[in-house]
């Protein structure tokens, strides 16, 4: 049983590396810092450059980066089954932490982190995967997360904060749901929830 689990993952291993090869957006690219992606993306005959963005030659994507609140790059796809298999291939080399949404219009917000201290968030409802890189401002925004806002539901039963406004936990609220943060909500005892942190 041992040698089928190891060849099945072997396979996937493989049909995953066929699978970036051929889509030209690699794991590593969202892995590496903003450095390295900038001079292998001048170094590269796949992209053509404009102002403040690279264009993919066969237009199934454009790399905008922004360098006005912290360091970030948005991969903007074009096509709704290559953003999936992207996020397929982020979901299977980075660490999922938790969704987010504070507002029942918006869209839920995906956050992986890669092993290079990389942030990944993307949503299902725009064809974008912003990246943020590790930067002096960024480490001050970050500094500041446990301000994040957050749901709990007021009930005397409820043990856990969300992050995501649109949770299947609160659903379940009798009581009232009220705004609040990580760090007012960690100081009544509440625990991040499962669901929120579940992918």
């Amino acid at each position: 049983m041992k040698n089928y689990n190891l060849i099945f993952a072997l396979l996937l291993t493989a049909l995953s590396f066929i699978q970036i090869r051929g889509q030209n957006i690699k794991y590593a690219m969202f892995n590496c810092s903003s450095e390295q992606l900038t001079n292998y993306l001048n170094s590269s005959k796949e992209y053509s450059i404009g102002k403040n963005y690279y264009s993919a030659k066969n237009t199934k994507f454009t790399i905008q980066f922004y360098n006005t609140t912290g360091i970030y790059a948005n991969y903007k796809i074009r096509n709704y089954t290559y953003f999936t298999n992207i996020v397929s291939i982020i979901n299977s080399y980075a660490l999922f932490k938790f969704k987010y949404c504070s507002d029942y219009n918006s869209p839920i917000i995906y956050r992986h982190d890669t092993s290079n201290g990389n942030i990944i968030r993307y949503n299902y409802d725009e064809l974008v995967i912003q990246i943020q890189y590790p930067s002096s401002v960024n480490s001050f925004l970050d500094s500041n997360f446990e301000f994040t806002p957050v749901f709990v539901c007021t009930s005397k039963v409820s043990y856990a904060y969300h992050t995501n406004i649109k949770c299947e936990g609160l659903q379940n609220c009798e009581s009232q749901i009220a705004k609040s943060n990580i760090k007012e909500a960690k100081k009544y005892g509440y625990k991040i929830c499962g669901i929120c942190t579940s992918n």
